[in-house]
C-alpha cells in the first residue's frame, strides 16, 4: 500500500512540469489569426487606423493545417473552407483582418471570384460552396497584382512568427 502511494506521488510529480509547459503555452496568445472588420466595405488601411474587428476570427490558427509562406497559400480544414464558402461577399468585397494575437497587421477583403472589381491590396478569392481544394491563396491585388501600388505585407515577420508550427516552403 505504501509503494502505490509512493508511486502515485513519483507519477503526480512527473507530470507538473508537463501542465506548465502546456498551461504556459496558451498564454503566449492565439497566434496568426483572420478577422473580419467592423466595417464592411473595404478600405486601404494606414497603421495610424487601425480598423475595429469581430469577436471571433473568421480563420484561426486551428483551421490551418499549413501555410505556404513563399505563395502564401492556406491549407485549411474542410470546416472552414465550407465556413469561407457561406460567407457574405459583395462584389465590392469584405474587409479583413490579419492579425497576430489580436494586433492587426494588415487589411485586405474577401472578394467575389464573379467580381469584375479590381482591388488594390491582398486578396483571398471566397472559395465555391462545396470546393475540393482546401487551399486558399492571398493574392496580392485582384485581379492581379498589377494593380497593386503599395508595399507587399504579407511576409511581415510577426505573421511568420504567429504561424509557427504550420510554415511550409
Amino acid at each position: 500500500m505504501k509503494f502505490r502511494r509512493i508511486l502515485g506521488l513519483i507519477l503526480s510529480l512527473a507530470m507538473i512540469p508537463g501542465l506548465i509547459a502546456s498551461g504556459c503555452t496558451g498564454q503566449k496568445g492565439e497566434g496568426f489569426a483572420i478577422y473580419l472588420t467592423v466595417r464592411e466595405n473595404p478600405g486601404v488601411w494606414q497603421p495610424s487606423e487601425s480598423p475595429d474587428i469581430q469577436d471571433t476570427p473568421v480563420i484561426s490558427l486551428s483551421d490551418i493545417q499549413a501555410y505556404d509562406r513563399n505563395h502564401h497559400w492556406l491549407t485549411l480544414t474542410s470546416a472552414a473552407i465550407e465556413r469561407l464558402a457561406q460567407l457574405e461577399v459583395p462584389v465590392g468585397g469584405r474587409e479583413f483582418a490579419v492579425c497576430v494575437d489580436r494586433e492587426v497587421i494588415y487589411t485586405g477583403a474577401f472578394w467575389s471570384p464573379v467580381s469584375s472589381l479590381s482591388y488594390n491590396g491582398p486578396v483571398i478569392v471566397q472559395p465555391a460552396k462545396g470546393q475540393d481544394s482546401r487551399v486558399l491563396t492571398i493574392e496580392l491585388g485582384y485581379p492581379s497584382s498589377a494593380y497593386v501600388t503599395a508595399s507587399d505585407p504579407r511576409s511581415d515577420p510577426r505573421i511568420l512568427a504567429g504561424l509557427a508550427g504550420r510554415l511550409v516552403g
